[in-house]
């Protein structure tokens, strides 16, 4: 159960850094969600009460998936990675999940996402 507490760092970290899976407003997105949990500290539960209709897919403007598998960022070398996450217990996985996620959302806060 404690690992789980990070788990919303883990998916959107892990994202950004696969961006073939996401398209450019899905890895935008991304990005956002974890600057709102990194740097405004905001807690799952309200993110997903307050983006509800946003990412509702019959609501959704945009699509969130790939349509074509080519990554959105032309970046392949990372600081850190999901491999540098340590699990010998929950106190150190969460802070090296929380560690990964902040050297992610600095490096991808210096990307220029590439226009289709």
């Amino acid at each position: 159960m404690a690992y789980g507490a990070v788990h919303h760092f883990t998916v959107a970290t892990f994202m950004l850094q696969h961006s073939s899976r996401l398209s450019r407003e899905g890895w935008l997105y991304e990005r956002e969600l974890l600057r709102e949990f990194l740097v405004e500290n905001k807690p799952p539960e309200l993110m997903r009460s307050q983006n509800k209709n946003l990412i509702d897919s019959g609501k959704r403007k945009f699509k969130f998936v790939s349509k074509d598998g080519k990554p959105v960022i032309n970046k392949t070398s990372w600081t850190k990675t999901i491999l540098d996450v340590h699990t010998e217990n929950a106190e150190v996985y969460c802070k090296d999940i929380e560690t990964w996620a902040r050297s992610v959302l600095k490096e991808c806060e210096e990307i220029e996402t590439r226009w289709y």
